[in-house]
């Protein structure tokens, strides 16, 4: 068997692509042949990716060999490594509009405000506050806001982060 006839091939276990996107040889795989070959083989075409595909396209390595086959009957081909690339077709995400977004922030606050406001109505949070102003001043306090005025801040600090990080990842 002559060296220019040999070829090595490996896929890859993931590819990810955008949609219409051509799928070539050297997107799903690294191989070895003949630097006559490498190119035209690089540029072989595997798949097109079109809107029928979805998500995901398993591409298996008897279609990519059989395709190598079909380009040069001569050539032999050895693999080594996974016989399947996953190919993920990456869609553009839509941004939100701007009032979707006012209206799910102004529900997720007031509706956790309200759970919130109710949590401490339930465990009377004024009795725990005044317990830990008793328990580190020594004094009586009917309003203790040294401790109630941070406590809501945190509390509103932290919700809007929240809200922030969620819709940053929605």
């Amino acid at each position: 068997m002559k060296a220019d006839k040999q070829m090595y091939i490996r896929l890859r276990h993931r590819l990810q692509v955008k949609p219409n996107q051509m799928v070539t040889l050297k997107d799903i795989s690294q191989f070895i042949v003949h630097p006559s070959l490498e190119k035209a083989l690089g540029e072989l075409r595997i798949h097109q990716i079109t809107p029928s595909d979805k998500h995901l396209v398993v591409i298996d390595l008897m279609k990519v060999i059989h395709l190598i086959k079909a380009f040069d009957p001569e050539l032999e081909v050895e693999s080594y490594g996974p016989a399947q690339t996953i190919t993920e077709i990456i869609y553009p995400r839509k941004a939100p509009t701007f009032i979707l977004v006012v209206f799910v922030w102004l529900l997720l606050f007031i509706g956790s405000g309200l759970a919130i406001m109710n949590f401490h109505e339930d465990v009377s949070m004024l009795k725990v506050h005044q317990k830990i102003y008793r328990i580190i001043t020594g004094e009586d306090e009917k309003h203790p806001l040294l401790i109630q005025i941070p406590y809501s801040l945190g509390i509103g600090i932290g919700m809007i982060i929240f809200l922030i990080i969620y819709l940053k990842n929605a």
